[in-house]
């Protein structure tokens, strides 16, 4: 457009064609940029994607062995928290951790600081917490397992609080203003309260 002479002009048509042109070269871009990556992703099979876990869980247990030899005194040990959405996720990741957890593997998976369990309903979270507690007392480190409440509490759901203590995780990440004021109105971390845990009206002692 720099090089046009001032007052240059076109028919309006002309413009509509190019814009046609270019947004067809952009659609074909993509369709091909697609098609590549479909390609790729169809020729990973399941072996390999376990050898790329493998080498990446590695190279993270490399690394951290290179930091604590060359700096003792100022190392930081990597750590990995860990998002499951669903029962499924939770259970592949303490697979993951009994796999590379036994006598002899090659692999340190004690770079696994926690799970994070973030369902999208309070269903399955105490089966959930029940899995990774195994894995915890069975393996050579403690994994530590992590209870995310909903990002809104909505009406009827005041008493969310309850439910989630129940599950008696390591630890709740708050992410509700008001769960934060209630959990804190109970005495906050380190306060054990005492919660109705059946209709019986049995109850249950938990720590916040």
């Amino acid at each position: 457009l720099s090089k046009l002479e001032e007052g240059c002009w076109c028919p309006v048509s002309w413009i509509k064609e190019t814009r046609r042109t270019a947004l067809e070269n952009l659609e074909d871009a993509f369709a091909e940029k697609a098609t590549t990556a479909v390609r790729q992703t169809e020729a990973i099979s399941i072996d390999d994607t376990n050898s790329i876990v493998d080498q990446l869980l590695g190279d993270m247990s490399t690394d951290h062995a290179t930091t604590v030899s060359s700096t003792p005194s100022q190392c930081t040990k990597t750590r990995i928290s860990v998002l499951a959405r669903n029962y499924e996720q939770v259970d592949a990741i303490c697979k993951m951790i009994e796999r590379f957890d036994g006598v002899g593997s090659e692999i340190d998976a004690s770079f696994l600081d926690e799970i994070c369990i973030d369902f999208l309903e309070v269903e399955g979270i105490r089966a959930a917490v029940s899995r990774v507690r195994e894995v915890k007392s069975q393996s050579a480190h403690g994994v530590r397992v992590v209870v995310a409440s909903p990002r809104v509490i909505k009406p009827g759901e005041e008493g969310i609080w309850r439910t989630l203590l129940k599950t008696e995780p390591d630890a709740i990440l708050i992410r509700s203003t008001g769960l934060l004021h209630r959990l804190t109105s109970l005495g906050g971390s380190g306060k054990r309260v005492q919660i109705q845990s059946t209709k019986a009206g049995e109850s249950l002692e938990v720590e916040i």
